[in-house]
């Protein structure tokens, strides 16, 4: 059951429908007035649901990604089926649910690429409101694969500027090539991730950079492309861009004797493995785990969800190495039953910190109907200003010297440090904050403003005030 869980994740992953949308809407998307936490917004759609079918032949329409405008419109990508034919497919939605008749035909665009089966698994929107899908085309159901990347213009139509009338198709192995995730750097140009597949070597990671033009970039891997290989069989679904521009890539690893690992690896800017993060740039959790979401807390620690062998949902945090964090769960692990059979997609982190991992949960071992699910976790993010059961302290930065670590460990007392109050001297840590000895009467007035002298305040703790001079 669970290595069949793990082989089929690309089908299984699509199932339960837009991932990427469950968490977008149910967190973004404003709740609607006097209603609860969690209740559908009556003011989008019907009822605060939307359905909206692609073509009128079409047997099948799956959305798996999903960007929110800067005006509030949304946009959703996957691919629309009619028999055997998959084409890639973009709806644009206004803030209320309704289609935007301003995108595409009726607020839809369909895209064929191959000749037979084309998906969008990954979406980014730029800065100057273009949209970039990514996925897959293949010439038919045994034919190999390539990625595919296809850049739409605002208003829904090809951009012409990017690759072949607004196309982009690269081949890495010889046989199977597939773009699960996309990433869109400062710069403009795009890293999208997923796997490679050649029969005489088995599946790796594969991460490809695209200049803006949609050319491959040259100074990324050799010629754009870097595959790693970790075990026989290797596979990215999730990719995150840390500040300092190196790339993080999630999925599962195997030799097909188990129901195979979570695996971590980072790469620096140029493609090649970080040797500061696990073992040699990448981290492989044992035993029997698939990652498929990936986010970066703001203190640099990641956290992958997914499911387990056992069919449960499942998150590993890490440390910014690559260590499992040991104050997350047991080991720097948590593992939540549901259901029968539960897999965990997607995973997003709200405002004050907090996870919630979406998927699919059956009502039992085994059984082929799911339902939504969502899981949401207690969390701890060192200068959040949030201070955690984990944390000793929290000041809501992520600085040493201020009393508060940059670990959220309180800094020695006696230890020197600066108050920001200028009628005080001798700032010194104390229990984890900066304290200093008033020094009633000190100028405290800048030149050319009137004359102010430090005064103490009355209470329970003197405070320093600047104070006019009587």
């Amino acid at each position: 059951m669970a290595l069949a869980a793990a082989s089929t994740r690309g089908v299984l992953r699509r199932i339960p429908g837009a991932r990427a949308a469950l968490l977008s809407l149910l967190l973004a998307v404003p709740a609607a007035v006097q209603a609860n936490p969690g209740d559908l917004d009556p003011t989008f759609g019907t009822g605060g649901k939307v359905t909206t079918p692609i073509g009128s032949g079409s047997v099948e329409d799956l959305a798996t990604a999903l960007v929110i405008q800067p005006n509030g419109k949304l946009v959703a990508a996957g691919y629309t089926a009619t028999g055997l034919n998959y084409d890639f497919a973009l709806v644009r939605y206004n803030a209320d649910g309704s289609l935007d008749g301003t995108f595409g035909a009726g607020g839809k665009v369909t895209t064929p690429i191959g000749s037979l089966l084309d998906d969008a698994r990954a979406l980014v929107l730029q800065p100057d409101g273009k949209l970039v899908a990514a996925g897959y085309t293949m010439a038919g159901p045994i034919g190999s694969a390539d990625f595919a990347l296809v850049r739409y213009n605002a208003d829904g139509s090809l951009d012409a500027t990017f690759g072949t009338g607004g196309k982009v198709t690269t081949s890495i192995g010889n046989d199977h090539d597939e773009a699960a995730a996309m990433v869109l750097q400062a710069d403009g140009k795009l890293v999208a991730a997923g796997k490679t597949f050649d029969p005489s070597v088995g599946t790796d990671f594969a991460l490809l950079r695209y200049n803006a033009d949609g050319s491959l970039d040259a100074t990324f891997g050799t010629g754009g492309i870097v595959t790693t290989s970790i075990d026989i069989h290797d596979e990215a679904s999730a990719l995150v861009l840390q500040p300092d521009g190196k790339l993080v890539a999630a999925g599962v690893t195997h030799d097909f004797s188990n129901a195979g690992d979570l695996v971590l690896a980072r790469y620096d800017a140029d493609g090649s493995l970080d040797g500061t993060f696990g073992t040699g740039g990448t981290v492989r959790t044992c035993c029997g785990a698939v990652a498929d979401a990936l986010v970066l807390q703001t203190d640099g620690k990641l956290v992958a969800a997914g499911w387990t062998s056992g069919l449960d949902f499942t998150l590993a945090r890490y440390n910014a190495d690559g260590t499992l964090d040991a104050t997350f769960g047991t080991g720097g692990k948590v593992t939540t039953s549901i259901g029968g059979d539960d897999l965990a997609f997607a995973l997003a982190i709200q405002a004050d910190g907090k996870l919630v991992a979406a998927g699919a949960a059956s009502s039992g071992s085994g059984t082929s109907s799911r339902d939504f699910a969502l899981a949401r976790y207690l969390n701890d993010v060192c200068g959040d200003g949030i201070v955690q059961p984990a944390e000793q302290c929290d000041d809501g930065n992520r600085t040493n010297g201020d009393c508060c670590s940059s670990t959220c460990r309180r800094e020695a007392d006696g230890s020197p440090c600066n108050d920001g109050n200028v009628c005080t001297d001798a700032d010194v840590c104390r229990t984890g904050v900066c304290r200093g000895a008033c020094q009633a009467g000190k100028v405290c007035s800048a030149a050319g403003e009137p004359a102010m002298r430090c005064g103490q305040t009355p209470g329970c703790e003197p405070k320093c005030l600047c104070q006019p001079v009587p």
